[in-house]
């Protein structure tokens, strides 16, 4: 029992330096954010889709608002015991009128709103799994320049020597790739607006 205890020491002895030989390298993804221009453009990207959402919303709120106050001077107005029956009548009529355009507006604003979220979301992931992508192209250049049998991504690491880090020549990489080809689509993120009203 001894023997195989101690051969089995021995041979994790011996896998030490074998192991130890392995090169790595350490990105920073932090960095990268930072840097990468794609990565910078995509967050200016994302920012202003978020920023017009709110406005779009904000607009939808301000309709709400004004459609609210409406329905509730016409209900006021029905209620007025001094018109006469066809006044009153005409006015719950309105009343009945903005209460429902109120109605559809708000269940519109709550669709763009859940839309427009999951639009977001959907363009961040996208966004994200293409820098990664990006990335790990790179990352496998440089490893293969520098003969690096591993890179790890830093965040992934408790600690890594300085001397580890590939990030800034993996950034300089895409950034020379990007401003080759800095084509970037992007589609509206705001769902289509109400159809006009004829």
């Amino acid at each position: 029992m001894k023997k195989s205890l101690l051969a089995i020491a021995l041979a994790g002895i011996a896998f030490v330096p074998a192991f130890a030989q392995q090169k790595v390298g350490v990105v920073d993804f932090l960095v990268i954010k930072q840097k990468y221009a794609k990565a910078v453009d995509n967050e200016k990207q994302l920012n202003g889709a978020v920023e017009g959402v709110k406005a779009d919303l904000s607009a939808r709120g301000d309709k709400l608002k004004k459609l609210q106050g409406e329905a509730e001077s016409a209900n006021k107005d029905a209620e007025n015991p001094t018109l006469a029956e066809a006044a009153r009548s005409a006015k719950k009529a309105e009343a009945n009128q903005k209460i429902q355009e109120f109605l559809k507006s708000r269940e519109e604003a709550m669709r763009v709103d859940q839309q427009a979220g999951m639009m977001l979301r959907q363009r961040a992931q996208q966004f994200e799994a293409e820098i990664v992508k990006d990335v790990s192209a790179k990352a496998e250049l440089v490893a293969k320049e520098k003969g690096l049998d591993l890179v790890l991504a830093k965040g992934g690491t408790l600690y890594s020597a300085p001397s580890l880090d590939i990030s800034e020549e993996v950034v300089k990489r895409l950034n020379e790739a990007y401003a080759a080809n800095p084509v970037n689509p992007s589609a509206p993120v705001t769902p289509a607006a109400e159809p006009a009203k004829k």
